[in-house]
């Protein structure tokens, strides 16, 4: 071994400097041969190799070539390249031998002219073989997750050597480039280093001599020329320094020019005299101390060492003619030792020292490569780097896959670099094949590290590359407008995408920055019409027959076509104005770009290459990735769709390029990437959710653009609403729809609608929020005025709320969004226009005559109807208060002319009811002759037999609905408390308003019947009790008294016999209510206004009720009226609050009935009451309503 070291390796490093190709070959093999198989003792001599042979620069082009050969055998071995890691990379006294070899590789890469020579392709080739072996130390797996978890596992002792060992390798590294980064600065400048090396702590905070000393000492890398000129300085930290520096050198029993040489061989003495002078003074002191000798002092050392000095310069400067002999050295130094001579031997041996062995420091690596025409001098290069300033050379068996990522680190921007140059360079078939497979073990070896920066680093590298082959393609450009040709039709385009769409599909979870390069790519493929087509799909709703609904786009197409014949620009333009409103004034059919494409050479072949590159599996297979690449994706995504932000009036049609296209294709991708990863959607959901607020407030006129941003808003919410961390996030997309332009509106109306009744069945229970229902249902209602397309759904939307799949979702939250909504229903439906082309969709007939669309208003109302008594009914699931708190009640009997009861039992109520499936029985014809008004009575009876028939096929209706209803959840989002029944109370408030309104405003005529059957049912169903009188007082004196008391006056003057029949019915109801809440509301101190206004309605049709022979309605209205004097005279409480009211409502009521009904008077009055004299002034009206009291003659006379 030590033949070896020494005589060897001195024989090899002298042949390495021949110029015969022969020996130079022959010795490179020795040396290649020696170190793959006794490295473990040449740990000093394969450093000198390398650096003075492989590395360093040859002014001969063949010796390059062959120490380069032989280099890249060295890198084919990778258990080699690990050791060189290990042993010189991460020991702080070696050199970064790994990191310089693979620079030089890197650096003899780049080619001087324009193609690749013998030496940049060897330097490649050593380049690949690094990557290649790297990459195979990586087929186990992801060693990065595999390292995470060996730190955490705590397993035995040698489950942990191993990485216990390359972390502390690592370390040492890290170490190793802060002590590089110290002796820089420190290089640069010694005095103002310090502070950055006591900001990196190598320096204390606060400076001493003590470590300033250690650093010079210790710290690899340093300059001698800076240590010698700070030893130099005369501040006293300098010389404090100085001082400590001296005394760590050991004389003791050194000749002074041994002691000299070696203080010397460690810095440079600086060239200024008196730095000179203060480090040779305070050599002397320390040199006189340990060993004296024949001196006398420490001057005499000092002056003799100055002599030494002057004698190593005069004899060893080759411009020094004259050199100093030994007498003149010896007379020199007379009587310098105390004023007398030192031995002549002594001064003889000095003399012969120094001219035998030059004083000079000490010999290393840098000063071997500084000189390489000088012969090295071996032993002076072993003692300077011998063994007992370095660490062991030790082996690192099967430890590749451990330190190769830290090589990796060392080196990646360099192979990159190199690797980019020669694929933009060469077009050698083979280079590029082996460029190629060294992308990919880059990205290999990336990925499986976790190294992401790296990896996106090649995708940019890639792309830039792509782009430069495009550029200087010499292809023609087959047309002006299809310029992205260019960057699929060359040949090294075609590679270099493809070496980026396999890369990225097989390593997708490092992608960071790479997503919008390949974006980008996807962009210019989509231009020209190249992508496949499962990539252009997108996601639609369909209409309730599950037809396609027609894009904007479309429905503009057709229109323009229709007006194509006459009227030309002119015609096309009022198209726009009606439908889209403020749209663009002239709108001119695009160019068919993809009829140009079909029609270029090779556009063929190019969708078949296009299809390799399996970009639906890369940009849909989204489920897979890593949170950090899907995060990535998506903030790419948002970007590259961000186009759709700026648009502006006719954007869509006055797009050449199609980026617009291209960014709703990006949308579409980002929404099905979001819809893909529903279980982590909160990972991409804030960027996502703060993209689409600015998509649909950027939206001004109807287009393509806006019909995507609006449906794929609502496709998240339909897939993503159950997810209760971005519900609310949800619903505020859905609640920026309702403040689109009304054009826009129209436009998507369809979509809309269908969007939300979908939304409805699938995720009604995750609306949780009042404004979410209210942008809901006003969406709804708004659409109610729209075509067929848009009112059906919106109309199916509520009826699934009213039916018994989606009732339970009806609360306190949205029950009057609903209310309006059907109410708004009706309104649309009542409009001639409206209901005429609902009528022809529904007959599917062009035109409709006025019948068939007056019985479609029949239908369609009957069906509203029966939609707002389900809501009633879900109110009325609602149970305010226990029965045990109710008092008997007159039961609900459907209106008719054999069924008209009162005070049956609550029990009994089923047996009166009819079954709903029996027929209607035949109404009785009313009695003749009663006080001269047979004609009129006939009539009056055939108009209550026909009420009668429809009410009670109505009534069948409805009782099918309520026996629906029987199970449903009582959950209506209210509690016990007295608020929670007092907002119930107002929502049933708002039923009655609006039964009363429908039956009673003559725009509604045709419902009237419903309407009056439903306002019975929510004033006197048993299932509906309001415990407060004065939900009662405002019920009858805000709701029904004002929206009846003209339509009662009016009917019985006008002799109209189907309105009075109606008012009838209702003025029965009304009495009926009365009486049931007359426990109640006999206590208001407003009772006599409510009873007088209640009289005053029954005043109206006296003269029906006054008839001998009573129809079976002013039956029950005079036993109703009965029933209420006798409970209200047997209550004493009724007379506390006539007394209370200071007037006589005994008198008063006395004085009404006396009019219609004089034997009632007579069975119930008391006999002492007398007929007042004068009129009681009538009862106050609210001021919307005043009518006069047309009994007021009468009861002066």
């Amino acid at each position: 071994v030590g033949v070896i070291q020494h005589d060897l390796s001195r024989n090899l490093l002298q042949n390495s400097r021949t110029n015969n190709l022969q020996i130079l070959s022959l010795t490179l093999r020795v040396v290649f041969n020696m170190f793959n198989s006794v490295r473990e003792h040449m740990k000093v001599q394969l450093e000198v190799f390398f650096n003075s042979i492989h590395l360093a620069e040859s002014s001969s082009y063949e010796t390059r070539e062959m120490a380069l050969e032989s280099l890249v055998e060295f890198c084919k071995e990778p258990q080699l390249m690990v050791d060189i890691y290990t042993n010189y990379d991460c020991d702080v006294q070696c050199t970064n031998l790994f990191e310089d070899m693979c620079k030089y590789l890197s650096k003899n890469t780049f080619p001087l002219s324009g193609s690749l020579n013998a030496l940049n392709q060897l330097s490649l080739e050593g380049l690949l073989a690094i990557v290649r072996s790297l990459a195979e130390a990586c087929d186990g797996g992801n060693l990065h997750e595999q390292e995470e978890d060996e730190k955490n596992d705590e397993g035995s002792d040698h489950e942990l050597a191993v990485p216990s060992t390359a972390e502390k390798l690592r370390h040492q590294k890290q170490h190793k480039k802060r002590l590089a980064m110290a002796a820089e600065q420190f290089n640069r400048n010694p005095k103002k280093s310090f502070e950055f090396l006591q900001s990196t702590g190598f320096l204390p905070e606060t400076l001493d001599a003590e470590s300033l000393c250690h650093f010079l000492l210790n710290t690899p890398g340093l300059d001698r020329t800076a240590i010698g000129n700070y030893l130099g300085e005369p501040d006293e930290l300098a010389l404090d320094v100085l001082e400590r520096y001296v005394r760590s050198f050991d004389f003791t029993d050194l000749a002074l020019a041994d002691a000299l040489r070696r203080f010397l061989s460690a810095f440079r003495l600086p060239g200024e005299s008196q730095k000179i002078a203060r480090i040779v003074e305070m050599f002397a002191g320390h040199y006189f101390q340990q060993s004296p000798g024949p001196l006398a002092n420490a001057d005499t050392a000092y002056i003799l060492s100055y002599a030494i000095i002057m004698l190593n310069t005069d004899l060893h400067n080759h411009q020094v003619k004259k050199k100093m002999t030994k007498e003149d050295f010896v007379k020199m130094n007379r009587g310098i030792n105390d004023n007398q001579d030192l031995p002549f031997a002594f001064l003889s041996d000095i003399y012969d020292s120094i001219a035998t062995s030059e004083i000079k420091m000490s010999e290393d690596l840098a000063d071997v490569n500084a000189d390489s025409n000088a012969e090295p001098r071996w032993d002076d290069l072993l003692a300077t780097m011998g063994q007992k300033y370095r660490n062991a050379f030790v082996a690192a068996p099967a430890m590749g896959s451990i330190h190769g990522r830290d090589m990796f680190l060392v080196a990646w921007d360099r192979i990159i670099s190199a690797f980019s140059v020669v694929f933009e360079t060469t077009e050698d078939h083979k280079v590029l094949r082996k460029t190629i497979e060294g992308f990919h073990d880059f990205a290999k070896i990336c990925s499986s590290h976790g190294l992401h920066d790296e990896f996106n680093k090649l995708i940019a590298t890639l792309i830039k590359s792509l782009y430069k082959f495009a550029e200087s393609s010499d292809a023609l450009k087959p047309l002006e407008e299809e310029a992205n040709w260019v960057f699929v039709r060359n040949h090294k385009v075609q590679l270099a995408a493809q070496a980026m769409f396999t890369i990225s599909f097989s390593h997708a979870d490092c992608l960071r920055d790479g997503w919008r390069a390949l974006l980008d790519y996807v962009a210019r493929l989509h231009r020209i019409q190249a992508l496949p087509a499962s990539l252009l799909e997108r996601d639609d709703f369909v209409d309730l027959q599950g037809r396609p609904l027609l894009s904007s786009t479309d429905v503009a197409i057709n229109l323009l076509h229709r007006e194509a014949g006459g009227g030309g620009k002119g015609g096309v333009r009022s198209i726009f104005s009606y439908l889209w409103g403020s749209g663009p004034a002239v709108v001119e059919p695009k160019k068919n770009a993809m009829t140009t494409c079909l029609n270029m050479p090779g556009y063929e072949e190019l969708t078949a290459w296009v299809a390799s590159l399996k970009l639906e599996e890369l940009l849909m297979n989204t489920k897979f990735l890593s949170n950090d690449a899907l995060a990535s994706l998506s903030s790419a995504l948002i970007v590259s769709s961000s186009r759709l932000i700026s648009l502006d009036a006719g954007s869509d049609a006055h797009d050449p390029s199609g980026s617009l296209e291209t960014a709703i294709l990006f949308l579409e991708l980002l929404t099905n990437t979001a819809l893909a990863n529903q279980q982590r959607i909160l990972v991409i959901w804030q960027p996502l959710h703060v993209h689409f607020q600015q998509l649909l407030q950027s939206i001004q006129y109807p287009s393509l653009s806006c019909e995507r941003i609006v449906v794929n808003q609502l496709r998240l919410c339909l897939r993503l609403a159950p997810v209760d961390a971005i519900n609310s996030d949800l619903m505020e997309g859905v609640r920026c729809i309702p403040s689109l332009p009304s054009s826009v509106l129209k436009s998507l109306a369809d979509r809309i609608s269908v969007g939300l009744l979908t939304l409805l069945r699938a995720n009604a229970n995750n609306i949780r929020q009042r404004e979410d229902w209210r942008s809901i249902l006003s969406l709804l209602q708004e659409f109610a005025s729209m075509p067929p397309s848009a009112s059906r759904p919106a109309l199916e939307s509520i009826s699934f709320l009213l039916r018994e799949d989606g009732r339970q979702h009806i609360s306190a939250l949205n029950f009057d969004f609903c209310q309006q909504a059907l109410l708004g229903f009706i309104d649309s439906l009542l409009d001639p226009n409206v209901a005429r082309q609902h009528a022809s969709f529904a007959l599917n007939k062009p035109t409709c005559s006025s019948a068939e669309v007056k019985k479609w208003q029949q239908a369609a109302g009957m069906n509203i109807m029966e939609l707002m008594y389900c809501l009633f009914l879900r109110l009325r699931s609602w149970k305010a208060a226990g029965a045990d708190k109710r008092s008997k009640v007159l039961t609900y009997q459907p209106l008719g002319p054999h069924q008209m009861s009162c005070g049956i039992p609550a029990g009994d109520a089923a047996a009166a009811l009819p079954p709903a499936a029996a027929p209607a029985p035949a109404p009785a014809p009313a009695p003749e002759g009663a006080h001269g008004q047979g004609e009129p009575d006939k009539e009056a009876a055939r108009s209550i037999g026909s009420l009668a028939a429809e009410q009670t096929s109505s009534s069948g209706m409805v009782l099918g609905v309520e026996q629906s209803w029987e199970d449903v959840d009582s959950n209506f989002g209210l509690g016990s408390s007295p608020e929670d029944e007092q907002s119930w109370c107002n929502l049933w408030m708002l039923c009655v308003k609006s039964f009363c309104r429908l039956a009673h405003d003559d725009k509604f005529s045709l419902l009237s019947l419903p309407a009056l059957e439903s306002l019975e049912r929510a004033l006197l169903s048993a299932d509906v009790y309001v415990p407060y009188a004065t939900a009662w007082r405002d019920c009858y004196d805000q709701i029904v008294f004002p929206i009846v008391s003209s339509k009662f006056k009016t009917a019985a003057n006008a002799g109209q016999t189907q309105a009075e029949i109606m008012c009838l019915n209702t003025l029965l109801v009304l009495c009926k209510s009365y009486r049931n809440n007359l426990h109640l509301i006999i206590h208001l101190p407003e009772l006599h206004m409510l009873w007088l206004r209640l009289l005053g309605l029954i005043e109206a049709f006296k003269l029906r009720i006054r008839a001998t022979k009573r129809d079976p309605i002013s039956n029950e209205i005079v036993q109703v009226l009965k029933e209420m004097l006798q409970a209200m005279h047997s209550d004493p409480e009724y007379q506390k609050v006539q007394q209370s009211s200071g007037q006589d409502m005994w008198a008063l009521t006395a004085t009404v009935i006396d009019a219609f009904c004089p034997d009632l008077k007579g069975e119930i009055m008391p006999v002492n009451i007398k007929r007042p004299t004068h009129s009681p002034p009538p009862p106050p009206e609210p001021p919307q309503e005043a009518p006069q009291d047309s009994s007021t003659e009468e009861k002066q006379s």
